[in-house]
């Protein structure tokens, strides 16, 4: 006995474009939350290595002391110390867009406070509409001379 096969040809419906309108439609919102979701890790990992420069400098400050003469010198020091360890990231980040302020309060004792403020210029791969697209991560780190 034989099988007959079904020989109907395949009907075609008006919703032949419907996928691909859809598509398009949706494709570049789903590019703009790709690129958004880059952008977010992009920029935590910016405030992390921000908060580390920060962390690196304020901890130089608290362990080497300075003198009235020495002063400049131990800034420029704590500046290094920060710029060095962004540096260390291996990262594409720019070092030449930190700017690290440092400021020594005197307390008790003889010692001192040292603050130091990192501050890095992010600019994102996505542009939306009404945002910018650049903003600014400032982090502080205040720590006390050790003895």
């Amino acid at each position: 006995m034989r099988t007959q096969r079904n020989s109907n040809p395949v009907t075609f419906t008006n919703r032949d474009g419907t996928a691909a309108t859809e598509f398009a439609i949706v494709l570049p919102l789903l590019i703009l939350l790709v690129f958004g979701c880059v952008d977010m890790g992009r920029s935590i990992g910016a405030y992390i290595i921000v908060s580390n420069a920060a962390r690196v400098g304020a901890e130089y400050g608290a362990t080497h002391g300075y003198s009235a003469l020495t002063y400049a010198s131990w800034q420029n020091q704590i500046i290094a110390a920060a710029t060095q360890e962004m540096q260390g990231t291996g990262t594409s980040f720019n070092p030449n867009q930190l700017t690290v302020t440092v400021t020594a309060t005197p307390t008790t004792g003889n010692l001192y406070r040292t603050t130091v403020t990192a501050t890095y210029a992010f600019a994102m791969f996505t542009s939306v509409p009404g945002l910018s697209n650049q903003f600014t991560i400032t982090h502080s780190v205040t720590m006390d001379r050790f003895r």
